[in-house]
């Protein structure tokens, strides 16, 4: 090996170590974070300003709870913030489709039994079909961790809410999905490819 080789070899593996470093720091979370305006216990921020202040919360180990409600991205510090804003809506409306999207099952009833979680957005490559009523911990025995990108929600009335977990074992932030709603991309939310573990709420 030339000492040039030895060098640039040298270079890359700092590069990479790196990154690795900064990965680790940020607690898992997406560099890019989410890109729509936020309402974080009650104050409106813009997309910069709320990444800087969740960043900030990530690394004292702080998990938020994010809600989708009409077109408008919730962010809670706390279970007493969300319980007091849940309280004070007449009737909490979960949002719409983000985005008009034509979806065609294998089987007609499928979706009506099982959620499917998509690896890319806008439902394409691999799926992952959740029962809906079933709870799953870890995503990794399934080979899915940090790979679901866009959800379609199953219309069964017996499930409440679906949530996707940052964490393994139903830990970190985590997203609210409402019942029979397409959702083509999850990137603008911030939770591209960042489920970690699954709970299906029924009544």
């Amino acid at each position: 090996m030339t000492k040039r080789n030895l060098v640039l070899g040298i270079a890359i593996l700092a590069l990479v170590a790196g990154m690795l470093g900064t990965l680790g720091a940020s607690g898992g979370q997406t560099a890019s974070g989410v890109r729509v305006p936020v309402i974080f216990d009650g104050q409106l921020y813009g997309p910069e300003e709320f990444n800087a202040i969740h960043q900030k919360l990530d690394s004292q180990g702080i998990d938020l709870i994010f809600v989708l409600q009409g077109g408008q991205l919730y962010a809670f510090s706390t279970m007493e913030e969300w319980y007091q804003y849940a309280a004070e809506q007449d009737s909490l409306a979960y949002p719409q489709s983000a985005v008009a999207l034509e979806v065609s099952t294998a089987s007609g009833s499928a979706d009506y039994y099982f959620t499917q979680n998509y690896q890319h957005a806008y439902c394409q490559g691999e799926c992952i079909w959740v029962y809906y009523s079933d709870w799953i911990s870890n995503l990794s025995a399934y080979g899915f961790n940090d790979r679901i990108s866009s959800v379609i929600v199953t219309s069964n009335p017996n499930l409440r809410d679906y949530c996707l977990f940052a964490n393994k074992d139903y830990g970190g932030d985590y997203l609210l999905l409402a019942r029979g709603q397409v959702y083509p991309a999850l990137a603008p939310y911030g939770f591209n490819d960042r489920a970690s573990s699954i709970k299906s709420n029924t009544y």
